[in-house]
């Protein structure tokens, strides 16, 4: 669950947090402490992991299910359960529903499924290696069935996308499938001043994340170079964290610089004349994009990247998936095209998707479900209960 959905709940409920944190060294306490009544960090090994899905895969579980599969979590969860008594749970991501019957039937739950696995496993099928793709299928069918046999013990079952909800509820049936919106802060965003640099273009997000990958790889072997043709001063910056080999490849050749994971997004945001999302998986919401419009910043994408935000190409972004088109839509923002795309972007990511929004949406879903008994309290007296991964 993000951070400002919390800070914004807690200002409602008393909100406990359990989570999953991988990291070898000690987590130092953080804003999310501050929100929450309690926060319990569950560690857990590599080599807990890899057995978890050995485990999970023995027993026809998806293999994203047996990496988060650990004792120490079912144990941790059976003392904080029994320490308090929760109105409502929300669980993060399919991987954590395993947990729900240790919260208590009697306690009624959500599964906030963000970008659902089975959906996405489908889609990221056809530009997977073409070694992969038996295995994503049966990973995407074992989701599926996994997502269907937990489907009673919720509530209701949380998406980011519209597409995503209009398509998930032919896998779940009779499950009230509910739109969540994400969300950017935008005046975290907000540029502090007008100077860009000319003829330069960013691409951010994770840098080991599959689609990321595969994006920027078709961008720079099949778009960049018909940019530099007619630009041949441009510049294409790589921003993000752990950057694949088949990212880090690009460095140096042809105006490309691979920065890599830095301290502060919002410079290269700031500076750049547009921002980039070539992302092959129409899943979810692409924050990029957000966090861009919110930074003022003209954005060029395929159709995939803006299928979750819902953009109206030519007045909010440009959209392309053809290289020549998007080298031509790049050109056009070089050439002083991306002046009121910024501005429009600006005003409709303020007005779709802030998360005060989508904290409201969030409240008022959890609400419905509350036990009369809770409803009939003040709600700063509603007890929360958050299941995450690290």
């Amino acid at each position: 669950m993000a951070l400002q959905h919390i800070t914004h709940l807690a200002r409602e409920h008393e909100v406990h947090l359990v989570s999953f944190d991988s990291r070898d060294r000690p987590r130092e306490p953080g804003p999310i402490e501050k929100a929450c009544a309690s926060v319990t960090i569950v560690p857990q090994s590599q080599w807990a992991r890899v057995l978890g899905v050995v485990s999970g895969l023995a027993r026809a579980r998806p293999a994203a299910v047996g990496l988060h599969g650990s004792s120490g979590m079912r144990n941790t969860l059976m003392q904080v359960a029994r320490s308090h008594q929760f109105d409502v749970a929300v669980f993060v991501m399919t991987r954590t529903a395993q947990y729900r019957p240790l919260v208590g039937g009697d306690v009624p739950a959500v599964l906030n499924l963000v970008d659902p696995m089975s959906i996405s496993l489908r889609r990221s099928r056809p530009w997977r290696s073409w070694f992969l793709r038996a295995g994503v299928q049966l990973e995407a069918n074992l989701t599926e069935r996994y997502e269907k046999s937990i489907a009673s013990g919720f509530g209701a079952y949380l998406l980011a996308a519209d597409r995503d909800v209009t398509d998930y509820k032919a896998i779940v049936p009779g499950v009230p499938i509910r739109r969540v919106s994400h969300a950017v802060d935008v005046d975290h965003f907000r540029n502090p001043h007008s100077r860009r640099e000319s003829e330069t273009v960013v691409i951010t997000g994770n840098m080991f994340y599959g689609p990321n990958v595969a994006g920027v790889d078709w961008f720079c072997r099949a778009v960049w170079p018909l940019v530099r043709l007619r630009y041949p001063e441009a510049r294409l910056l790589l921003v993000g964290a752990r950057p694949a080999k088949s990212v880090q490849k690009w460095n140096g050749q042809g105006g490309v610089s691979v920065r890599g994971s830095v301290p502060d997004i919002r410079p290269y945001l700031w500076s750049a004349a547009v921002s980039v999302c070539p992302v092959p998986l129409d899943v979810g919401v692409q924050t990029k994009v957000l966090e861009a419009m919110a930074s003022g910043t003209p954005v060029v994408s395929t159709s995939a990247g803006n299928s979750g935000i819902g953009g109206k190409p030519g007045l909010h972004l440009l959209v392309a998936d053809k290289p020549s088109d998007m080298a031509a839509a790049i050109g056009k923002v070089f050439d002083g095209g991306g002046v009121s795309l910024a501005s429009e972007a600006t005003r409709f990511v303020e007005r779709e998707f802030t998360w005060g929004r989508s904290s409201h949406q969030l409240n008022s879903i959890l609400l419905e479900i509350l036990p009369s008994r809770a409803r009939a309290q003040p709600q700063t007296n509603n007890e929360m209960f958050s299941l995450s991964e690290s």
